[in-house]
């Protein structure tokens, strides 16, 4: 302090920044209170406009309901002084009426009679049903006695009257046995056919293990010289043919070719002569064993295959 420090300087900076502060509050309700002023003003504004439309639409319907009434008043006076006028002229005011009185009379009169002709149609339709009927039992009881007296006559004239129902019986015997004969032929010949498939798969199967075993022996040689066993070949690769190379040129599609050790892919080619039968392997075959011109031998025999080239490593 004697060298000239302030001791209150810390009190009034604090001091100065709390008026500050208050200041700034002050400011920031004052703004408040403005805006909320303006809101009510505004609110205000907005209510009085909209009860004054509210008194202008209700004034306007109130002055439509007035004029509504006047008119329909003076539609009513005029439609009475129309009507007493035409009156006075002669006219008749219940003409209307009568006419629809008249009218519905007229319908209902007309109703009773459509109803009336309905209900006399209706019972002669059911009286010709009653006489009908009454024709057709007569009918039929003397057919009944004419039936009876007919075979009473034939009865002690000698005839069988036990006839006609031995007929049908012995038709259904026959009937029956040739029912049966034909079932049993039927089960016959399943019986056969049966035999003969179960033949067939015995006959089958000894073929299939005869060739099996063949392969597997002939499998087993190989296996003992060492001969590559070839695998099923591949399924042929899509490709993109070429352009002719000239006119009557032929196009050899690609396909897998045996090395000896594995297959390998031989492209298509365009050649200018037709392909003969040059350069391929004739075979001749003795049952399921091929023998190939080109030194091959290969042996077929589900679910083995097996080639061998002579040779060949």
């Amino acid at each position: 302090v004697a060298v000239g420090a302030d001791p209150t300087l810390r009190a009034r900076e604090r001091a100065a920044a709390e008026a500050e502060r208050l200041a700034a509050e002050a400011e920031r309700v004052r703004a408040i209170q403005v805006r909320a002023e303006a809101e009510r003003l505004e609110l205000e504004a907005r209510l009085t406009l909209e009860a004054q439309d509210r008194a202008r639409r209700e004034a306007e319907r109130q002055e439509r309901a007035r004029l509504e009434a006047e008119w329909l008043g003076l539609a009513w006076d005029a439609r009475a002084d129309l009507k007493l006028a035409l009156i006075g002229l002669g006219a008749d005011p219940d003409l209307r009426r009568r006419q629809l009185e008249e009218q519905a009379r007229l319908e209902a009169e007309a109703g009773a009679r459509a109803r009336q002709e309905r209900e006399a149609a209706l019972e002669l339709e059911l009286q010709a049903q009653r006489d009908a009927e009454v024709r057709f039992r007569l009918e039929q009881q003397a057919g009944f006695d004419l039936r009876a007296d007919l075979s009473a006559d034939l009865i002690a004239l000698g005839a069988d009257p036990d006839y006609r129902r031995r007929q049908a019986e012995e038709q259904a015997r026959r009937e029956a046995a040739e029912r049966e004969r034909r079932e049993r032929e039927q089960m016959f010949a399943e019986w056969d056919s049966e035999q003969q498939r179960l033949e067939a798969e015995l006959r089958a199967r000894a073929g299939h293990d005869t060739s099996v075993e063949a392969g597997a022996d002939l499998q087993a040689d190989l296996t003992v010289t060492a001969t590559v066993q070839r695998p099923p070949r591949p399924a042929p690769q899509y490709e993109e043919r070429p352009a002719a190379p000239a006119t009557g040129a032929i196009w050899i599609p690609g396909e897998w070719v045996w090395n000896g050790v594995a297959w390998i892919w031989a492209g298509g080619r365009w050649e200018l002569q037709a392909a003969g039968a040059a350069g391929t392997a004739a075979a001749v075959g003795l049952g399921i064993l091929g023998l190939a011109a080109e030194g091959g031998v290969s042996l077929d025999a589900s679910p083995v295959t097996v080639e061998v080239r002579v040779g060949a490593p």
